[in-house]
């Protein structure tokens, strides 16, 4: 209890400016309206680890019902108790059974299923790889994530300045421009952004939906119709007709915490159930943890997927496992 009541001190702090708000210990964090934005939840969870001296676990940020008062405090306790350490694994929450929903791909890739033997072999070959070569072996993970258009509210969240979210169109040709030379801006699959690919994917469908503020674009997020060749993975991305694909989701470096990036999402929702399609999905990095808790945490996303990429002299080979199968491009 000592435990659970120094977790609650640090919540208040941190996330909630110091309200007493009754907080449940099975209440997910995230349907508390915590702070403007997800940098509260990483200010609290570093907060946690920095006091206790733990690190938390990755699926604290994609399981939405794991960030809890709860479950945070069962975690500290059992993983500062010497006696557990050794045994840690055996801490972690049980795998989620993906249901008859999450059985229908949603986001899908040509590949024949591995057996348990190959996977194992690439794991173990992965950790060989990165002691023996360093720089030439390079391995990183994507989480797949789904927001059910049609069964879940869409958020609404009000940012911190003035911002106007808007379709992009070809006449903003100097607002884009503006936007797009202000920092390296990387396209999911590895084009050069101009002029050129912005009407081609407006041609194809995709939406640009821009954060204005006055007549500068200052934030940016597409909806894609179709599927691509991912350049980081290897791999090509497609998904059925009734779900888009959410990504390229940037904020001005001048206005990164100002809760841009927030409103763009939620526009992005509502564009795509305007749209009339079901389903939104989106690849997130494992280590972007500012995105993972907005869009698990306080959006409900779900993590559908996990894609594993590893690079052999900048040359990609993945692990992709998705509603309990597993493959290997």
């Amino acid at each position: 209890m000592e435990i659970e009541t120094e977790v609650l001190d640090i919540l208040r702090r941190t996330a909630l400016s110091g309200s007493r708000r009754p907080v449940g210990p099975d209440e997910p964090l995230g349907e508390l309206g915590v702070g403007l934005d997800s940098l509260a939840l990483i200010e609290f969870a570093t907060a946690i680890e920095k006091r206790f001296q733990i690190q938390l676990p990755d699926e604290m940020w994609v399981e939405r019902s794991q960030l809890s008062l709860g479950r945070l405090s069962d975690w500290i306790h059992q993983s500062i108790s010497p006696s557990t350490i050794a045994g840690w694994e055996a801490l972690q929450p049980p795998p989620v059974q993906p249901d008859a929903a999450e059985k229908n791909i949603s986001l899908e890739v040509e590949a024949a299923p591995a057996s348990n033997q190959t996977i194992e072999y690439f794991r173990i070959l992965g950790r060989r790889l990165t002691g023996a070569f360093g720089s030439f072996y390079q391995h990183e993970e994507w989480y797949i994530l789904e927001f059910r258009l049609t069964e879940n509210p869409l958020p609404s969240f009000s940012p911190a300045i003035p911002v106007q979210v808007r379709p992009a169109a070809l006449e903003d040709r100097d607002p884009l421009h503006t936007f797009w030379n202000s920092f390296t801006y990387e396209t999911i699959d590895g084009q050069k952004m101009d002029m050129t690919l912005f009407k081609a994917r407006l041609d194809s469908g995709a939406i640009c939906l821009a954060a204005w503020r006055q007549e500068q674009i200052i934030g940016m997020d597409w909806l894609f119709t179709l599927g691509y060749r991912c350049p980081y993975s290897g791999l090509t991305i497609t998904w059925p007709p009734d779900t888009c694909y959410g990504g390229e989701l940037w904020e001005h470096a001048a206005f990164h915490g100002q809760g841009v990036g927030m409103s763009l999402l939620s526009a992005s929702l509502a564009a795509a159930r305007k749209a009339g399609y079901l389903r939104q999905v989106t690849l997130v990095k494992a280590h972007n943890t500012k995105m993972l808790s907005a869009a698990v945490q306080l959006y409900g996303f779900e993590k559908i997927g996990t894609i594993s990429v590893n690079r052999l002299r900048r040359r990609p080979f993945s692990i992709w496992h998705k509603g309990g199968k597993v493959w290997i491009l």
